[in-house]
């Protein structure tokens, strides 16, 4: 007990009178607790509504860039295409020369010629050699249907095509450049082949296959930034849909229950949180109010046996009231 009223036997008392107090620091900080807790909670309220309008704006502006750079990724992806079939002309026939030529023989094509360098004695020389030209040559023909196929069908697009019928043509055009780099490796591989079995017996170099040796290789070289070219633009159209796919999503989640986007699910939170806070300051009041015995009607007082600094515990009489 802190504090006790004074009274004694005999004076007269109203109903919620004060006859006793008992210490209450801790209730005291528990409501001061309370109250900074409810203003926090009111002020984020305050926050997040003032916010929820400029939020949901955003967002909407997020899906109108997402749209425009999703259409600047096809002006890119037709540019690559394009770009494409600027430079593999000369690529494809570079690559025809390599084999069909007749740089080494004026009687034969290259890749015959590359096979015959050797007598038909040395088996496994020509097995190699064999080897490496029919897979040279079935990897061009490969790559060459799918060049003049792909040419065609290129031609029947324009810069604003639908989007699905870039997406086809971009992939196919990646797929014919793959073609195209692949087969011009199994070329120099053959090349190579051919350079390092005639090093071996110390026969002498054509001119004309060191020619088609470093033709091969800067044709490569030009094949292998095409397809780099396309790869990149390929990515970039996913990456651009991904990224709209997302802003999309999070406009939509923003406006269920919220079509003017004053009121999304972190505002409604928020007023929940406040009057959870509202609901423990009111409790941690009532807790406090309960450290003061009052009395229960008005009367006279009959007696009060309770001093400050006496403990008490819950359900112990400190005294007793009499009506009148």
């Amino acid at each position: 007990v802190v504090w006790v009223s004074g009274l004694k036997a005999g004076d007269a008392v109203t109903l919620g009178q004060a006859l006793a107090t008992l210490e209450s620091g801790a209730a005291q900080q528990d409501v001061v607790d309370a109250r900074i807790a409810v203003e926090d909670a009111r002020l984020t309220l305050e926050k997040n509504t003032l916010q929820a309008p400029i939020d949901y704006d955003q967002l909407k502006l997020d899906v109108e860039k997402a749209k425009r750079d999703l259409e600047n990724a096809y002006q890119d992806a037709y540019s690559s295409i394009s770009e494409a079939f600027i430079e593999l002309p000369d690529v494809v026939v570079g690559a025809e020369d390599i084999l069909y030529g007749e740089d080494l023989s004026n009687v034969a094509q290259n890749v015959d010629s590359y096979k015959n360098l050797f007598s038909a004695s040395d088996i496994k020389t020509k097995e190699t050699l064999a080897f490496f030209a029919d897979t040279a040559e079935e990897d061009y023909a490969s790559a060459r249907t799918a060049y003049d196929a792909e040419l065609i069908e290129y031609k029947k697009i324009k810069r604003d095509s639908a989007h699905a019928l870039i997406d086809t043509r971009l992939s196919e055009t990646r797929h014919m450049a793959g073609l195209m780099a692949q087969a011009l490796s199994s070329e120099l591989n053959l090349i190579d082949a051919v350079v390092d079995l005639l090093s071996q017996s110390a026969r002498a170099i054509l001119p004309s296959i060191t020619t088609g040796q470093t033709s091969a290789r800067s044709h490569i070289t030009t094949s292998n930034a095409v397809l780099a070219s396309l790869t990149t633009a390929q990515n970039s159209l996913e990456t651009a849909k991904d990224a709209l796919l997302d802003a999309e999503r999070a406009l939509a989640v923003a406006s269920i229950g919220n079509p003017d986007g004053t009121n999304p699910f972190d505002v409604k939170m928020q007023q929940n949180t406040l009057k959870q806070k509202q609901a423990a300051l009111a409790e941690a009041e009532r807790t406090l109010a309960n450290h003061t015995i009052r009395s229960p009607f008005s009367g006279v007082l009959a007696s009060l046996s309770v001093k400050r600094g006496d403990s008490l515990s819950s359900g112990t009489s400190i005294g007793s009231v009499i009506t009148d």
